[in-house]
């Protein structure tokens, strides 16, 4: 796995890393990501807006300055523009992706009492509208599938935990409120679904996406949401940002130069970038294989307009750099 270390002006904390030493003089405004992997280095340097790419190999040796050239060299090319420059001893990161979106329908089971016309406007902010079209490509692949939760967050909330704090404010795998009604002098409390109901379909979904994860080799899980720019029941202080990549610090956690290549790839397309903040961690699946599991979360401002439920221009945009994106991945 390879390792991560920044860089400002010529490198330097390359040289320090590298070399022994940092260098005496150097320029504070140009800041560059290099990865070191162990053995042969691919190294790629991409800088917007052109999103044109360098490229060098070569091989670790005690002469490491005549990679510092190269890099600096490249930093020439670039001029002032936003770049990067990731290194990998493998020619793709994954084998394959799966693309998880569990908030996106509006839809609730034949039998249930509820319909989405029943949502209140705060409640109604909390569905990830769109998210599946955002993220899904037009056509499945070997490479990237993706599993849809079929049913409203409200009636059933595949991500929550078994024991999820958030229960005792009616934010668990069964949604409830207590509200007061209009005319009315005492509050009333409603459940979208029981928690039988709930957590039947809860086991159900689970164990149908382990079995997807098992049969599946090299995998990154994608956990593909969105988040409302309103004050809601999970966010009273929106944050200022347009996308927020979480991760776990556990088994699942992908590295420091797959986090970097997200993070990179938004931040060069424009967009306002957060990671593990304001929302953190990512979807796991206790499966007896390894995968790695990563948090998308992109701000529902950059696509739609939250009071109609309408997509806007910016949907066309957004997608298109999740799907170049998932390319990157793989």
């Amino acid at each position: 796995m390879a390792t991560v270390a920044s860089f400002t002006g010529i490198a330097y904390r390359f040289i320090e890393s590298r070399c022994g030493h940092t260098p005496k003089t150097h320029s504070s405004s140009e800041t560059v990501d290099f990865l070191m992997c162990p053995h042969q280095w691919h190294i790629r340097i991409f800088y917007a807006p052109k999103a044109s790419v360098v490229t060098c190999r070569y091989t670790p040796s005690s002469d490491d300055y005549n990679v510092l050239r190269q890099i600096t060299t490249s930093m020439k090319q670039a001029k002032n523009e936003l770049f990067r420059i990731a290194g990998t001893n493998k020619d793709k990161w994954y084998q394959s992706v799966l693309l998880h979106i569990p908030h996106s329908s509006t839809e609730f089971p034949k039998d249930s009492d509820y319909s989405f016309n029943d949502l209140d406007d705060e409640e109604r902010l909390l569905i990830d509208y769109f998210t599946n079209e955002l993220f899904m490509p037009e056509k499945q692949t070997e490479q990237i599938s993706s599993v849809v939760f079929p049913y409203c967050r409200l009636y059933c909330d595949v991500e929550r935990l078994a024991d999820d704090p958030l229960e005792k404010d009616g934010l668990g795998i069964s949604y409830s409120r207590t509200t007061k009604q209009r005319g009315e002098q005492s509050f009333s409390t409603r459940a979208f679904s029981t928690l039988t109901q709930a957590f039947s379909i809860y086991a159900d979904y689970h164990a149908e996406v382990s079995k997807q994860i098992v049969n599946t080799k090299e995998l990154l899980l994608v956990d593909c949401h969105s988040f409302s720019a309103l004050p809601n029941l999970l966010n009273r202080n929106p944050p200022d940002i347009d996308i927020c990549i979480g991760y776990n610090e556990d088994k699942t956690y992908p590295g420091n130069n797959v986090i970097g290549l997200i993070a990179d790839h938004f931040k060069s397309c424009g967009y306002k970038v957060g990671i593990n903040t304001p929302f953190s961690n990512s979807k796991t699946f206790d499966v007896p294989v390894g995968y790695h599991s990563v948090m998308i979360e992109v701000n529902k401002r950059l696509y739609m307009n939250e009071q109609s439920l309408e997509k806007t221009s910016g949907f066309a945009r957004l997608r298109k750099d999740i799907q170049t994106l998932l390319t990157l991945l793989l």
